[in-house]
């Protein structure tokens, strides 16, 4: 037997009991505790699921700077957009409406 109370003094025995439950302790703050390896993991996944939803933001604002820069410069665009979404027309256009 390991711990043979004839074998080993009482104090000996203590030291080995309060060992054993410190590294008990040490291990489950290690593993499951609120700074525990398996937490510290689950924040490494979350960091990195919010990077590529800060690079697609990201890319999405650059499409829509361009479009913005493409508006200003581009009179076709704004053109295109006023006939077609905005039903509007030029003075000198002939509308024909269809029943």
């Amino acid at each position: 037997m390991i711990f043979s109370v004839s074998k080993l003094s009482l104090n000996k025995l203590l030291l080995r009991f309060f060992f054993l439950f410190q590294i008990t302790i040490f291990s489950y703050n290690f593993f499951w505790g609120k700074d525990g390896i398996f937490l510290l993991n689950l924040f490494k996944q979350e960091n990195m699921l919010l990077s590529k939803k800060i690079d697609s933001v990201n890319s999405e604002v650059a499409n829509l700077n361009i479009d913005i820069e493409a508006w200003k410069t581009d009179p076709f665009l704004k053109e295109k957009m006023a006939r077609e979404n905005l039903q509007m027309a030029k003075s000198s256009d002939e509308i024909y409406i269809l029943v």
